[in-house]
Order: structure tokens, then sequence, then C-alpha cells
């Protein structure tokens, strides 16, 4: 059983699918500059045109505004501040007065250990075994 058996498809939209999702997709590439992410954005402009699709007197315009609109969307979503750089230790990190991993690794070890039972307690580097 296909989809579209299921579902009532409005008249003419998967002819509209047909003729113009070429042009669908090279104009979500030229939005996105990605072909996999202007197959996204096609896919979600014909899914925003699909319950309206009966009222669209041009759904040609409809479909490329919301594409628009959404790659807009999407882009201010998108945080973009990190600048990718050769050196992984030019930039950021921790100064020398704050907590780095190794520091706060016992500190986490130790307040794990208090959460548990007493029989559960034991040092993790202690080689007998529990009874």
């Amino acid at each position: 059983m296909l989809y579209t058996d299921v579902v009532d498809e409005p008249a003419g939209f998967h002819a509209y699918v047909d003729a113009h999702s070429r042009a669908l997709l090279r104009a979500g590439w030229l939005l996105t500059g990605d072909w996999s992410s202007a197959e996204d954005l096609v896919q979600t402009a014909l899914a925003a045109a699909w319950p309206r699709w009966a009222s669209l007197a041009t759904p040609d315009a409809y479909v490329r505004r919301v594409m628009t609109t959404t790659y807009l969307r999407w882009q201010r979503r998108r945080w973009t501040g990190e600048i990718p750089t050769a050196d992984a230790g030019s930039r950021g990190g921790p100064s020398e007065n704050q907590a780095t991993p190794t520091s706060v690794a016992p500190i986490c070890s130790i307040s794990s250990r208090l959460d548990r039972p007493d029989h559960q307690r034991r040092p993790t580097t202690d080689p007998t075994p529990v009874a």
C-alpha cells in the first residue's frame, strides 16, 4: 500500500513536484550551497505547501517564498561564532587558576563514592574483592 493511497493528495500536487523539483532543487542549492541542505529545504517547503495547496493561486511563488524564509530562519538559528584555527591551543582554554579535567576528576570520583552504600565505597584502586 502506498502512502498516497492512505491520504488524499491535493489535486495537481504530484504533477507540480514532478515538473518543478529540479528547478526547486537548484534554487535550494543557490540558497544553501549544499545539495543535501537544498534537498531538505525543498522537502520542508513542499511539506508546508501541502495543507494549503488547494487555496494557492500561484503555488510556485508560495513554495519559493517558503524556501527563502525557511533558509533565513535556519541561518538565524545557526551560531557561527567559532573560528577554526590550525593550532587547537591558540585560543581559549582554561587559565592557570581555572579547574581542568584532571583536577576535577578526583573530586568527581570521591563525590560519586560518597553516594554509594557502605559496602560499595571501596577505593577504585583497592584490589581486594568486595564480599
